[in-house]
């Protein structure tokens, strides 16, 4: 008797089922069930902030543009504390929204499926979400107090997620700090970081526009999350255990 070894192919979250083409039978980016499927798995958190940031864009275009909604040392001085939070909704074009977009929808399903489901799953992702990108703004106003270049963009609180996802492994503990999956993301975040600094000095040299990247916003962010998501995902298996039905056995 021979006995085949079977391959187990990895459960996907409906927004990868639908980037690959595999939603389901007769089922496509167009349908109202394609979306519904998407906003009750992993991916709904990613796709509402994802939405959230996307109006956003689009209510600036005509109002003003996002500096009204930028992040600098002299404005928050002047009592502009709202922009600590507004800033993470603006975006400076297109390609800006649209590097941000795709890290929150690549990243957003492998955290939110670490921190519980429901209402208390969203609250968890959305308290990584906003405190990673406030911590990144006080990063960035910490090394940048005087400075009147304005600070737009969701960066922050996306490498929130980078860290987070770092530590969520096949396991419900949280992946060790000093372990090989932790390093890679560092190792990666660090590499983006030195490859979007070159590029925008680039761009800057050969045009009249001065922009600078907001690293200190990324390294706070990252470091959040790598930090944070351990606590959260604690919470979440406290309140998953506590909710178990009693076991039959003695």
């Amino acid at each position: 008797m021979s006995i085949e070894r079977l391959q187990v192919r990895p459960k996907e979250s409906a927004l990868q089922r639908t980037s690959s083409g595999r939603i389901g039978t007769g089922s496509s980016p167009f349908s109202l069930r394609t979306w519904k499927d998407l906003a009750l798995d992993h991916s709904g958190p990613g796709l509402a902030m994802t939405g959230l940031i996307i109006a956003a864009f689009v209510f600036a275009l005509f109002n003003g543009g996002p500096v009204p909604w930028a992040l600098s040392g002299p404005l928050v001085a002047d009592g502009h504390i709202h922009r600590l939070f507004t800033h993470m909704f603006a975006h400076a074009g297109l390609s800006h929204l649209w590097m941000n977009a795709a890290g929150l929808l690549a990243l957003s399903p492998v955290v939110y499926a670490k921190l519980g489901s429901g209402l208390p799953g969203w609250g968890r992702y959305s308290t990584l979400y906003f405190v990673s990108g406030l911590a990144g703004a006080a990063l960035f106003l910490a090394f940048n107090p005087t400075s009147d270049l304005p600070m737009v963009g969701a960066s922050g609180a996306i490498f929130g997620l980078w860290g987070a996802a770092a530590r969520a492994g096949p396991e419900s503990e949280p992946v060790p700090l000093w372990s090989k999956q932790v390093g890679l993301a560092l190792r990666d975040a660090t590499i983006s970081n030195i490859v979007l600094i070159a590029l925008l000095f680039a761009i800057s040299r050969s045009g009249d526009v001065q922009i600078k990247l907001a690293w200190e916003a990324h390294l706070g962010g990252f470091l959040v999350g790598l930090f944070l998501m351990p606590h959260l995902m604690q919470r979440a298996a406290v309140r998953l255990t506590a909710s178990a039905p009693p076991s039959d056995h003695p």
